[in-house]
């Protein structure tokens, strides 16, 4: 059964990539640190990031928005505001913004892939892939 979810998952992960860019797909600026330590990542680690479909729009408010809401409503709203960070580490753990490297994590409602490298200008640039993960298991 758990061979037959990650087929699914799998199967998923590269017709979005097919696709087109899924539901995120977009370089985000990290003026932080910039540490070149890649961030060990384990099975289990970001389940308090995806066993949802949701997130908040920053750690301490209490308004939430859907992850498959967030390219076209969130996205637009905090493209150029450098004061607080914006909401999507909410969806994918901010330090995987600051460690430079390629992580790939997948939970139980969704999953991501970051690309974080440097840049010259603004520290480190990070590309950003969220799939949203939908199982059946009544087969």
């Amino acid at each position: 059964m758990k061979r037959k979810l990650m087929c699914v998952a799998l199967a998923v992960v590269c017709a979005l990539t097919l696709w087109g860019g899924g539901l995120l797909s977009k370089d985000a600026y990290a003026a932080g640190s910039s540490i070149d330590t890649p961030v060990e990542i384990y099975q289990g680690k970001y389940d308090d990031y995806t066993e949802r479909d949701e997130a908040r729009m920053t750690a301490t408010s209490s308004q939430v928005f859907e992850i498959t809401d967030y390219k076209a409503d969130v996205y637009p709203q905090f493209t150029d505001i450098y004061t607080q960070d914006n909401p999507i580490v909410q969806i994918v753990p901010r330090e995987l913004f600051t460690h430079r490297g390629e992580y790939f994590y997948v939970g139980a409602e969704y999953g991501f892939y970051v690309d974080t490298r440097a840049n010259t200008e603004a520290g480190n640039i990070s590309t950003v892939f969220v799939f949203d993960i939908e199982s059946d298991l009544t087969k």
